[in-house]
């Protein structure tokens, strides 16, 4: 029969004690005063409509988007316009200046339109006019 010590029945009582609060503080997280909010911290989209009037049928569309001197480059296939195109919309917090560019089968662009719009913006539309 072992002989247990009445202080150590304690001592370890208390370790698995010690070891549930550690446990359940460190699942909760800390306060660290910051207060975070989802929406702003959550991946946007933005959706592009292309619209427009051209001689020759597009079959795909080239966005560019430069925002704080980061430029973006994006190139959707589309079956004719209009079309809308959506992707991950950039984190630059200034304005965005969107150009697309209208595709012929053969990689020629055969028309462009550009826009600038408040970051932040979800869906906009872009009319692509005839390139000379």
């Amino acid at each position: 029969m072992a002989m247990t010590v009445p202080g150590r029945v304690v001592f370890r009582a208390m370790k698995r004690l010690a070891m549930a609060f550690a446990l359940a503080f460190a699942a909760c997280g800390g306060d660290d005063g910051v207060v975070h909010d989802a929406g702003l911290d959550a991946i946007r989209d933005l959706a592009i409509t292309v619209e427009g009037s051209l001689a020759m049928p597009t079959y795909t569309v080239a966005v560019t988007i430069e925002a704080n001197g980061t430029t973006r480059n994006y190139t959707f296939p589309v079956a004719g316009l209009p079309a809308t195109v959506e992707f991950e919309a950039p984190i630059q917090l200034s304005d965005w200046n969107i150009t697309v560019d209208a595709k012929s089968m053969s990689a020629v662009i055969i028309g462009r339109g550009m826009k600038t719009v408040p970051s932040g913006t979800a869906a906009t539309s872009i009319t692509v006019t005839p390139v000379p």
